[in-house]
């Protein structure tokens, strides 16, 4: 029994990333795999519903790293439009009532801070694996809680890790930065700064760093 349900959640990851990266080359004008056509159309309706009508003009996959120490990957965000937007992929129906949880938004806090954006609107968009075209977007209101957890959460990662922490005063005004005017990943660093940045570049990938670091601290030593 426990290997059925291993190998039903291995599959179900594996439906899911292939699901996600052929959207990503939807979006990226790339040739994409027709059998996750169903999933497009209702994506494209869900988001113009949220405002968001010309998804082609919005950046895709796009890399940043922040002078706080941490970076990421984010699957869909517009300056213009002021919002930042991450897919996730898993198994549900029309009459499942909770999709989004703590960890998703504390996710989107460290993206659009990452980005520059501390006010831009959050959302989250749910595609179903198990009912092909069932789309669904949360909109997460904004709370200071999430950002902070983050940050506590950055600060424990450095800890058990043993990675140095940046100037005090530096990491300080980056925070403020970040909360008041989005320009936190204005602050000039130093190159040893960027070296630690693109070291642990992947920190912001909250779902794997819940896992292997919270879940199972024993991993982290």
């Amino acid at each position: 029994i426990m290997y059925d349900a291993e190998d039903h959640s291995r599959q179900a990851r594996e439906k899911g990333t292939a699901i996600h990266g052929q959207i990503e080359r939807w979006l990226q004008g790339e040739p994409f795999d027709m059998e996750v056509y169903p999933y497009l159309d209702n994506l494209r309706g869900a988001l113009s519903q949220k405002g968001i009508i010309d998804i082609f003009d919005c950046a895709v996959e796009k890399s940043f790293a922040s002078p706080l120490g941490y970076g990421g990957k984010v699957d869909l965000h517009s300056r213009e439009l002021n919002f930042v937007c991450d897919f996730k992929t898993k198994e549900f129906t029309e009459d499942m009532e909770t999709l989004a949880y703590p960890e998703h938004i504390i996710q989107l806090e460290a993206y659009r801070h990452g980005l520059g954006l501390p006010e831009a609107r959050l959302l989250n968009v749910y595609i179903s694996t198990s009912n092909p075209g069932l789309v669904r977007i949360v909109e997460h209101t904004k709370t200071d809680d999430h950002w902070e957890t983050f940050l506590a959460c950055l600060e424990f990662y450095r800890k058990i890790k043993k990675i140095p922490m940046t100037d005090k005063k530096k990491l300080a005004a980056a925070v403020e930065m970040g909360k008041r005017s989005g320009k936190a990943r204005m602050i000039k660093m130093t190159p040893e700064d960027r070296s630690r940045v693109a070291k642990n570049a992947s920190l912001v990938r909250w779902d794997k760093y819940r896992k292997k670091v919270l879940d199972n601290p024993e991993s982290s030593e």
